[in-house]
């Protein structure tokens, strides 16, 4: 495809086709596979991908970047379909199972370690950070 700014005309090979800007660059984004970003799913999506690429240390690779995206579409596209599932709408559980097993094996080749850190005893946080133990009377 080949595109005319100045004349804003597409291309595609055996015709040409005068068309907005905008237009061009909307079907540009399709192509790409762009996500249009003010859903609330694409919100999640967009916030999840943070978390994932914070996770990873921050700079990661065009490659990773699309594991990145793809584990977090996954994992909202899963979540959605329980929403639906728990709403009491008719949701395929075969499929909704394979769905989220998908999603977890996508975020788990991110290698992220999703555990919570090991946390010491009750008593010995109180006495790191300067509260006393309370004494019943």
């Amino acid at each position: 495809m080949e595109i005319r700014a100045a004349a804003d005309q597409v291309s595609t090979g055996s015709s040409t086709e005068v068309v907005g800007a905008a237009t061009v660059r909307g079907r540009m984004r399709r192509a790409r596979g762009d996500i249009d970003g003010r859903s609330a799913i694409a919100k999640r999506a967009q916030r999840l991908m943070g978390r994932f690429v914070g996770a990873l240390g921050g700079h990661v690779s065009p490659v990773t970047m699309v594991q990145v995206r793809r584990a977090a579409e996954l994992v909202v596209t899963a979540e959605q379909l329980r929403a639906n599932a728990l709403r009491g709408e008719p949701v395929d559980l075969l499929a909704m199972v394979r769905l989220e097993n998908l999603a977890t094996r996508a975020v788990a080749a991110l290698g992220i370690d999703h555990r919570e850190p090991a946390t010491a005893p009750l008593a010995e946080h109180n006495a790191a950070v300067g509260i006393e133990e309370l004494v019943a009377p």
